[in-house]
């Protein structure tokens, strides 16, 4: 009787283990958002995504809602609000804040692209909230609307754009970046509500450099990697 029952559980054992070691081999993993040890894992996918660097130290004092982020010939990382302007390094760590001589929009309602193109934001029109526009001023393209699908947009958005001409769109009320090629097709969504590393609850501005992708709201500085697009 005793043999027989240690026969049946050494059977369930090796069960079991036949069945993990298949969940192992088929199952793809998941987006890993974090540049840790498990991003090792994030590499085995194809598509293209954001994985998050770091998150920048916290501002000293308040500078509000961050209205404008931007790049300087230092490389230093300038980020604009209603209080000032607050300079940090490459690494997150702050270095000094002045206050701003600009009469700031709420948001970055326009950029260029590198080939002179100009992508405008308006949330008044029915469908097409931006707006491709030529060097010459005729209309390219339009894309998005209101909505919480890829594609579309919640309340107040920022823009920019990279060396190749994807567009990066902070979509505050749906708590997300979502990116875009030239002819305003979606390509990638990443971010999300929470207040954990790589989230982006209500982002309000945002650039894109060589180095990484700046992502602010009133809650966080945040930096990713550039996206390898293929």
């Amino acid at each position: 009787m005793q043999i027989r029952y240690v026969i049946t559980i050494i059977g369930i054992i090796a069960a079991v283990s036949v069945f993990y070691a298949f969940i192992s081999i088929n199952v793809t993993p998941t987006v890993v958002s974090l540049k840790d040890g498990s991003a090792s894992e994030s590499k085995l996918l194809q598509e293209p995504k954001a994985i998050f660097i770091t998150r920048f130290q916290t501002l000293p004092g308040s500078v509000g809602l961050p209205l404008s982020i931007s790049i300087d010939n230092a490389r230093n990382v300038l980020v604009e609000g209603p209080s000032g302007v607050f300079v940090f390094d490459q690494n997150g760590a702050y270095l000094r804040s002045y206050a701003s001589l600009n009469d700031l929009p709420y948001n970055n309602t326009s950029t260029y692209d590198p080939h002179g193109n100009r992508y405008i934001i308006d949330p008044s029109v029915t469908d097409g909230w931006i707006t491709k526009l030529g060097p010459s001023g005729t209309t390219l393209a339009s894309f998005g609307n209101a909505g919480d699908k890829d594609g579309q947009f919640g309340g107040l958005i920022n823009i920019d754009v990279d060396n190749k001409g994807n567009v990066y769109v902070a979509d505050y009320a749906n708590n997300r970046i979502q990116v875009f090629d030239l002819n305003g097709d979606h390509l990638l969504s990443f971010g999300g509500f929470g207040f954990d590393l790589g989230n982006t609850p209500e982002p309000t501005a945002i650039t894109v450099d060589d180095s990484g992708i700046y992502v602010a709201s009133e809650y966080a500085l945040q930096k990713f990697e550039p996206i390898n697009f293929k």
